[in-house]
């Protein structure tokens, strides 16, 4: 839906916008006088800006993220970051131990980026896994604001069979055995054919 929205909507008494996205409006737009507008519109200036805006990570390694807020707050501002799925650990404060998810930012540093060091857990499949980060501003106008971050682990494990051992030698009519193992855990059952 184009921003020029109410351009000669002269005669508008009320607009509804189910079903529509609207971010917000960069430009002020007049209304014709006595006009009812039936949508909550985002803030366009509370928002928080993640940079990069997506995380891609080895399992077993970490990376980060920072996070700011893109305008300058009337007064201090936490910001909870919480992970929606398991493999992943955060920490907003190197400096601290144990693993903090709190960043806070001030009316005068509200424009700094915060860091946020993400770590992925090692486990035993060998699929790639995706989580999402949340976060949740409270304080001063950023109240309820919030903003996703994506992180997908790669996997370092690749589905293979493990024989043990590797090689067998069998003397004219001799018996011998070995066995077969999966390499990771499967998604599914698996039936190995000798």
């Amino acid at each position: 839906m184009s921003e020029d929205i109410f351009d000669e909507l002269s005669n508008l008494q009320k607009l509804y916008l189910n079903n529509n996205s609207l971010i917000c409006f960069l430009k002020t737009k007049s209304l014709p006088l006595g006009a009812y507008v039936d949508v909550n519109l985002p803030r366009c200036n509370e928002l928080l800006v993640f940079t990069p805006s997506s995380l891609t990570l080895a399992e077993g390694g970490s990376g980060s993220y920072t996070v700011a807020l893109a305008s300058s707050p009337n007064a201090a501002v936490t910001v909870i970051t919480i992970s929606a799925g398991a493999g992943v650990t955060l920490d907003t404060d190197a400096g601290t131990n144990g693993n903090q998810n709190t960043l806070s930012f001030s009316t005068a540093n509200w424009n700094t980026p915060q860091t946020v060091t993400v770590s992925a857990e090692q486990d035993d499949d060998a699929v790639d896994d995706i989580v999402t980060l949340s976060h949740t501003a409270s304080g001063g106008n950023y109240s309820l604001v919030s903003g996703d971050l994506v992180v997908t682990v790669t996997d370092d494990k690749m589905a293979a069979l493990l024989l043990t051992p590797s090689s067998l030698t069998l003397v004219g009519g001799g018996r011998g055995s070995y066995t077969v193992a999966l390499a990771s855990q499967p998604t599914a059952a698996v039936t190995v054919t000798l």
